[in-house]
């Protein structure tokens, strides 16, 4: 369940939150926090076949950013996936990453 208290918001940003929640609640899946990045990717007007870099600005300054971050803390899965990771690249003992 996303809890935007948890976290140092302005309200503004809050606000933007709540709104990207509005259809789906706050008790998301993977797939519904992808639907929604879809969204906000439609909405700014991207597209991955003629990039256009102003609006791939907008996508990532876009709140949904700071939604998937708070999503990806509290989903187990998402923290499996990152903690897999993290093993993966250590035990490649890169001297840089």
């Amino acid at each position: 369940m996303i809890d935007s208290s948890l976290y140092r918001l302005t309200s503004t940003e809050i606000s933007s939150i709540d709104l990207l929640l509005a259809n789906v609640g706050s008790d998301l899946s993977l797939g519904q926090m992808w639907s929604i990045m879809d969204q906000v990717w439609e909405l700014c007007g991207c597209d991955n076949l003629n990039p256009n870099p102003e609006l791939l600005d907008l996508f990532y300054n876009n709140p949904v950013w700071l939604l998937n971050g708070m999503f990806i803390e509290q989903d187990d899965e998402s923290m499996a996936h990152r903690q897999a990771i993290t093993r993966a690249v250590t035990a490649l003992a890169p001297r840089h990453v």
